[in-house]
């Protein structure tokens, strides 16, 4: 793979994440802000790429890994609350 084509995948997954920021905003965006935070992640997710992309400080790509973790673990916990609040009904 060369340079050219690395950076076409690289632009390529920013437009998906912000794509499926959106979709996820529009279609679950009724159920509140725990289902924003998805979004929030795809939002993370692109902004860390482009920052990777434009050789920004480490310290920032670092940053961005980390708040991701952090919104992929918060949406794991968010889905399994509600799972385990569905079957008590």
């Amino acid at each position: 793979m060369t340079h050219g084509e690395f950076d076409l995948f690289l632009i390529g997954t920013i437009i998906v994440c912000c794509v499926m920021a959106v979709f996820n905003a529009l279609k679950n965006g009724h159920r509140g802000w725990p289902s924003m935070i998805l979004s929030v992640a795809f939002l993370v997710f692109g902004g860390t790429v482009y920052l990777w992309r434009s050789a920004a400080a480490p310290i920032l790509v670092d940053a961005g890994c980390a708040l991701l973790i952090l919104l992929i673990c918060a949406d794991a916990f968010m889905r399994a609350g509600s799972q385990t609040s569905r079957k008590k009904r």
